[in-house]
């Protein structure tokens, strides 16, 4: 995942200590900052809860043992990896992995929408979070 433009409108997050993020990865929230991959474990509707906790994509990494607040990316146009095939301009995405995202047609699983008409893979999209937006 790459920040390619627009406004990002950042947020600050607690992470708690021993959670390990990395810049770019899709972050939930439920009062702190946790990256994707800690979701799966919990989830057993995990497309529709990732979207339900969305905040954003992580602009800084956050190491174990620190317990500094991490900014978050709400709103941008990114670079995500994703399948191949076609993209179209609104086509809707969900998270498909930690830095993934997937064509979906379902409104409550959407993460991002497509900016930019291209084949992929990857994808130009616009976030659309759901924690503070």
């Amino acid at each position: 995942m790459r920040w390619r433009f627009g406004e990002t409108n950042p947020v600050m997050a607690e992470v708690l200590s021993d959670t390990i993020i990395e810049i770019g990865d899709l972050i939930w929230y439920d009062g702190t900052a946790k990256p994707f991959e800690l979701l799966k474990v919990v989830a057993a509707h995990l497309e529709e809860e990732f979207q339900q906790r969305f905040l954003g994509v992580a602009m800084g990494r956050s190491r174990k043992g620190e317990n500094a607040p991490l900014r978050v990316a709400t709103s941008g146009t990114f670079e995500f990896e994703c399948s191949s095939g076609d993209y179209d301009l609104g086509d809707r995405l969900a998270v498909a992995g930690n830095q993934r995202v997937v064509k979906t047609d379902l409104p409550h699983f959407t993460i991002a929408k497509v900016e930019r008409k291209r084949p992929g893979p990857p994808v130009l999209a616009r976030i659309i979070t759901s924690v503070t937006g």
